[in-house]
């Protein structure tokens, strides 16, 4: 296992004047949208709980690797066309630190990962921009280890303070049993 290795993030501090109404409005349609395309899903049996604005910050995370087609049709189902990537960015470092600090009763904890698969060069942008903005630790490991699973659940369970304590399941297997497209970057 090899961490990236990229300096400290700066403790930023912000309030709810700071945040950038256009990602919020991108988020919330980016949100609404995931909820009727899932409601149009076959596969409706059971309750399921999902999280809009963490799967749009892996889609924002990714899309600062994204180039011309790929990254035009993230921004349209981001709904963050005309923005900068440093306005998309520092929209998200803002909310991520108000929704995180909102009340001090509350403990709200958002943390982001990129697993890599070992020997996968990333761009040092690509690194430092996710670390910057999004606090995220970048892991290279052997995806393919039968290993693999436990330390990724374990920096969950630890993350989430023991509240979400498997994500993966098995070489390459969400919890649900779905397969990543890619198996460069989990």
């Amino acid at each position: 296992m090899k961490k990236a290795a990229t300096p400290a993030p700066s403790t930023p501090s912000y309030t709810t004047n700071d945040v950038d109404e256009r990602i919020v409005q991108a988020n919330n349609k980016f949100g609404l949208r995931l909820y009727q395309e899932l409601l149009k899903s076959e596969k409706r049996n059971g309750n399921k709980v999902i999280s809009p604005l963490s799967i749009e910050t892996a889609l924002a995370m990714t899309y600062n690797g994204a180039d011309a087609e790929t990254k035009k049709a993230m921004e349209n189902v981001l709904g963050i066309t005309g923005l900068t990537l440093q306005d998309i960015n520092m929209g998200n470092e803002v909310l991520k630190y108000v929704l995180e600090h909102a009340d001090p009763s509350v403990v709200l904890s958002i943390a982001n990962s990129l697993w890599a698969k070992e020997g996968k060069e990333f761009h040092k942008t690509f690194l430092d921009n996710n670390f910057t903005y999004y606090d995220a630790e970048v892991t290279s490991l052997d995806l393919t280890a039968p290993g693999t699973p436990d330390q990724i659940n374990q920096w969950v369970q630890g993350k989430t303070n023991g509240k979400i304590e498997k994500i993966v399941e098995g070489t390459n297997r969400f919890i649900d049993g779905s397969v990543p497209n890619k198996r460069n970057l989990l």
